[in-house]
């Protein structure tokens, strides 16, 4: 009975998950990560006058949950309309109060889940230590949005991602710009036009970026580097820098899978009809890319006529891409939670590695 007992091997540390969207427009995923995973996040996108990046949750919930604060803040005018009558003011006092204490408990609902971001906006001070320790965990977790063109940083100042997803524009890549941009005249899909240059450029960065990810995670002895980049169905498919993301890793490529979708499959709707827009994302998880996947290893997120998705069995028609692109920047929400729980996958089973590498 009073023997040594054996000391048990010490747990592996817990520790937050990392997550970048860059050109993130609206930022869903990212907020979608940070509000529902916990996971310290970075959004990067150019400063644009034009757009004020608010990175609200507006996740379906969270706007339902608003609209109900709003619906008993226009009962407690009512009843606060109540109180220059005698007749009824004890009865409008009595609502009032009630009304207060409802919308008081469902604010501190909202307080709870809010999470405020810093921007930065000086490319000079962005470095690997933006974010607090990875082993902190029982701060809340932290966003930081770098308003900043990416052209401006270099792939070293970023920290560290377990994953990151790329948007960048889509406007000189689709066909149905490609008459302004000249990526057709050119076998590896290179722009002529001064907008088409600067996304070129823009995909080297990113390539740089990815690069520098994966090499310095290996060294640190981290799991794999996760990436997700997305564009609309064009010219991308035939550009040198998504054939070098899709060549094997063995030939100094980064062994990206390429899947279609379209989005009228996770509920995107313009103007009461299902929008098809569909769109490309290389992935280099498999476990990821295996979402957006049959068994046999098929797109299974295409609506055609012979297996349309649930929303066009309805009997509604796709509404027109062309001309309404602009209006359609954010991901519908049933996309984001899809791809997010992919995501939340593929990091659940590394860290599953990279804790039974570090017992052996």
């Amino acid at each position: 009975g009073g023997g040594r007992t054996t000391p048990t091997p010490s747990e592996p540390r817990p520790r937050r998950n990392r997550y970048a969207e860059i050109c993130c427009g609206s930022g869903r995923l990212a907020m979608q990560r940070h509000c529902k995973f916990g996971d310290d996040v970075v959004t990067i996108d150019k400063p644009d006058p034009d757009v004020q990046q608010e990175f609200l949750d507006d996740s379906p919930a969270r706007v339902a949950h608003r609209e109900r604060v709003q619906k008993l803040e226009e009962h407690k005018r009512d009843a606060e309309s109540l109180l220059d009558d005698r007749a009824k003011a004890a009865m409008g006092r009595s609502l009032v109060t009630h009304f207060k204490e409802e919308i008081a408990k469902l604010k501190a609902e909202q307080k709870a889940w809010h999470t405020p971001h810093e921007v930065i906006s000086d490319a000079s001070a962005v470095n690997v230590d933006i974010l607090p320790s990875l082993t902190d965990t029982k701060r809340k977790p932290v966003h930081k949005h770098l308003a900043i063109d990416l052209a401006e940083l270099m792939p070293s100042q970023l920290p560290l991602f377990d994953h990151i997803h790329f948007s960048p524009s889509c406007k000189s890549t689709s066909y149905l710009n490609q008459a302004a941009h000249g990526r057709h005249q050119h076998p590896d899909a290179l722009a002529d036009s001064e907008q088409g240059q600067t996304f070129d450029q823009l995909m080297q960065r990113i390539i740089a970026i990815i690069f520098d990810q994966t090499e310095r995670r290996k060294k640190e002895g981290l799991p794999p580097f996760s990436f997700s980049i997305e564009q609309p169905r064009g010219h991308a498919t035939k550009h040198k820098d998504f054939l070098r993301l899709e060549d094997p890793v063995k030939s100094g490529g980064h062994g990206a899978i390429l899947v279609e979708l379209h989005m009228c499959s996770f509920g995107a709707f313009f103007e009461g009809r299902p929008i098809k827009k569909p769109t490309l994302m290389w992935i280099n998880m498999p476990v990821v890319a295996a979402a957006y996947q049959t068994a046999d290893g098929r797109d299974a997120f295409l609506c055609k006529r012979a297996r349309k998705c649930e929303r066009c069995r309805r009997g509604k028609d796709h509404a027109r891409v062309h001309g309404n692109c602009d209006k359609l920047v954010k991901y519908p929400h049933e996309l984001v939670a899809h791809h997010c729980m992919a995501v939340q996958k593929m990091v659940q089973q590394a860290r599953l590695l990279e804790e039974g590498g570090a017992s052996d």
